[in-house]
C-alpha cells in the first residue's frame, strides 16, 4: 500500500525516464526525503541542460528561482502577471501583503504593488547602507562591518511594530533577512514620538556579488499578519572580496580546520 507521497514519488520517477521533450511538474518535489529532492532536482537541471521544456507549479520561491528562467503569477485562476523569477515573487509578496486592501488598492497597477505595498500606517522613509565607520559607500569589503539604517515614520500611534531587511541576491535569492521582532524588541509609536531611527549591525559576511535591499513594516514576524510598509529593492550594494580571502558561495562561515591522524 503507496502513501500520496510515495505514489507522486514513482509518477516523478515514471515521468522523467519517459525521456518526454516537456514535463510538468506540480509541487512534486514537496514529498519524500531530502536524498530524493535532491535527486530530482539534479535530473531536473540535466533535463533542461538538454533544451528540453520544463512547467514548473510550486511556491517554493527557492526552487522556482534555481529552476525556471521566467515565471507566471496566477491568482484564482487567472495569470496576473509574468517575468523574471525574481520579479514575480516580489509580486506573489506584495499580493499576499495586500489581501486585506485589494478594493482600496485596486487603482493601483501590479507593478507598483509589487514594488511596494502596505497600508501605510507606518512607513519606512529613508533606507541607506553604510560601512561600520559612518562612510558612505555602495561598495563594501567582504567581512568589513556594515549598518542598515533606517527611518520610520508612523502616521498614528501604533504598537506592536516590527521592522526589518531582507537581503537578495542579483539572481534575487534571499541570502539573510531579519526584524526587531526576531531580535527581541517591539516598537512603540506614540503621538509625541510618531519617529525612530533604527541601525542594524553586522559583518558583509558575504560573497563576492551585487544585493538588495527589501525593507518592511509590519506587525508579529511577518508581512503577511498586518503590513503597514513593504518595499523592494529599496537600495543596491556591491561586496568584493577582501584580499587574501578563501571561499566560495554567498557567505564567509570562517570554516577552521584541525586534522588529526
Amino acid at each position: 500500500t503507496y502513501s500520496s507521497g510515495m505514489y507522486v514519488r514513482l509518477a516523478f520517477s515514471v515521468a522523467i525516464h519517459t525521456n518526454p521533450d516537456i514535463l510538468i511538474v506540480d509541487e512534486a518535489l514537496a514529498v519524500g526525503d531530502i536524498r530524493f529532492q535532491a535527486k530530482c532536482l539534479a535530473k531536473i537541471r540535466d533535463f533542461r541542460a538538454q533544451g528540453k521544456t520544463l512547467l514548473f507549479v510550486s511556491h517554493d520561491a527557492g526552487a522556482v528561482k534555481s529552476l525556471c528562467d521566467e515565471a507566471i503569477l496566477l491568482d484564482r485562476g487567472r495569470v496576473i502577471a509574468a517575468g523574471s523569477p525574481s520579479d514575480i515573487f516580489n509580486s506573489y509578496n506584495s499580493l499576499i501583503a495586500e489581501r486585506d486592501h485589494r478594493e482600496s488598492n485596486a487603482s493601483q497597477s501590479l507593478h507598483q504593488k509589487a514594488k511596494r505595498s502596505g497600508s501605510q500606517r507606518v512607513q519606512i522613509e529613508q533606507v541607506r547602507v553604510i560601512r561600520g565607520d559612518g562612510a558612505a559607500t555602495d561598495t563594501f569589503t567582504s567581512g568589513e562591518r556594515i549598518h542598515v539604517e533606517m527611518t520610520v515614520r508612523a502616521n498614528q500611534p501604533t504598537s506592536n511594530v516590527s521592522v526589518g531587511f531582507l537581503i537578495r541576491d542579483r539572481l534575487g535569492n534571499d541570502i539573510y533577512g531579519v526584524n526587531t521582532y526576531l531580535l527581541g524588541h517591539s516598537l512603540e509609536f506614540t503621538a509625541s514620538s510618531p519617529v525612530k531611527n533604527l541601525r542594524f549591525a553586522m559583518p558583509a559576511a558575504l560573497g563576492e556579488n551585487i544585493y538588495t535591499v527589501t525593507v518592511a513594516a509590519h506587525t508579529g514576524d511577518t508581512h503577511v499578519e498586518e503590513n503597514f510598509d513593504w518595499h523592494n529593492d529599496v537600495t543596491v550594494f556591491r561586496v568584493i572580496h577582501r584580499p587574501g580571502a578563501k571561499f566560495a558561495g554567498s557567505a564567509d562561515l570562517r570554516a577552521d580546520l584541525e586534522i588529526t591522524p
